[in-house]
């Protein structure tokens, strides 16, 4: 069977129709924000993180390990919210979007998934500043 170049280009049209019709009824990886620029977190050193929270703004510095783990060392001021607890806790104790949130964690692969989390439940002001085997400065312990 022989196709003409009007059936051709007719299914090609199709096939573009539907592409474009998948595309813009799928999410996207990050939201945007009011410019479209996707909302991320930032990836930012224990030094950046520590200059930060000394500025006088406020923010929210939250641990993202275990309470064991957080019972050893943890920097002054941190709220335990565990990794595989967060997704249920941020609403209540992260109940304002825009707070400026400062995350850690051992060695910064939890805090990085934290990190994208939030972003996907709407937080703006996201900071990584990767684990707690990097910080240089003050920590307390519970035990």
């Amino acid at each position: 069977m022989r196709t003409t170049p009007l059936k051709t280009l007719a299914i090609l049209a199709a096939v573009g129709g539907i592409a474009l019709l998948a595309a813009a009824c799928s999410s996207p990886d990050t939201e945007e924000g009011t410019d479209n620029t996707p909302i991320t977190h930032q990836t930012i050193t224990a030094e950046a993180a520590h200059t930060f929270m000394a500025d006088g703004a406020p923010y929210i510095l939250v641990d993202v390990r275990t309470i064991e783990e957080f019972q050893t060392a943890h920097i002054p001021g941190a709220l335990l919210l565990p990794l595989p607890e967060l997704r249920e806790l941020a609403e209540s104790e992260l109940p304002d979007k825009t707070a400026r949130i400062f995350l850690y964690c051992r060695s910064g692969r939890r805090s990085a998934e934290a990190a994208n989390l939030l972003v996907s439940l709407g937080y703006t002001n996201v900071y990584d500043f990767g684990g707690i085997e990097n910080w240089p400065f003050e920590t307390i312990s519970t035990q």
